[in-house]
């Protein structure tokens, strides 16, 4: 099968990238091709990647998505569409920034993001091992997958947690009327 653009075959992944929504933390597995650098596992902190710099360049593209002058209703309408694609973007340069000391200057790396969120948090252990072994593939030893599965098992605990909690909490202001929607307890059938 030929490879797509921005799709990777196995194995040629530079960073993979698993993101929790509920959690600070975030893994990042370094496969990168390099002399000086073995591959590696990452926990890094979203304050650590989302820094100063990433905040001043959203700002600044904002501010000049706004302004634009041609076509000022099409050009608001398409906002935040525009608007998610560039956050997208300046996420992933100041994830790379962060990782390998750089921008994208010179080669970029292939970034594969694995977002754990919906049936991916009930993923069980044997699955994620499955997981880390298809995400590093020949490029890393069997302690690096292992590192990676167990990373990956402590993240999924806790985000099934917060998920957990935060349903408990939605079906609470359900029931209490504190909620914008309504849900039906039972249904009387005619």
């Amino acid at each position: 099968m030929a490879e797509r653009p921005g799709t990777p075959e196995e194995g040629t992944v530079d960073l993979g990238v698993c993101i929790f929504p509920h959690l600070d933390e975030f893994l990042v597995v370094d496969l990168r091709d390099e002399e000086t650098t073995a591959p590696s596992v990452k926990l890094l902190r979203a304050q650590e990647a989302l820094d100063e710099e990433f905040y001043h360049q959203v700002e600044a593209q904002f501010s000049q998505m706004l302004r634009e002058k041609t076509q000022p209703f099409a050009n608001l309408m398409s906002m935040p569409l525009r608007l998610e694609g560039m956050i997208r973007e300046e996420g992933l340069a100041a994830l790379v920034r962060k990782v390998t000391g750089h921008g994208f200057e010179g080669q970029r790396p292939r970034v594969a993001v694995f977002l754990f969120a919906g049936d991916l948090v009930h993923a069980n252990a044997e699955q994620l091992a499955h997981a880390a072994q298809q995400m590093v593939g020949t490029k890393g030893s069997p302690p690096l997958v292992e590192q990676v599965s167990q990373h990956l098992q402590r993240l999924i605990k806790q985000e099934r947690s917060f998920v957990r909690q935060e349903e408990k909490d939605q079906l609470r202001r359900m029931v209490q009327g504190q909620a914008d929607e309504f849900i039906s307890l039972w249904e009387k059938d005619e």
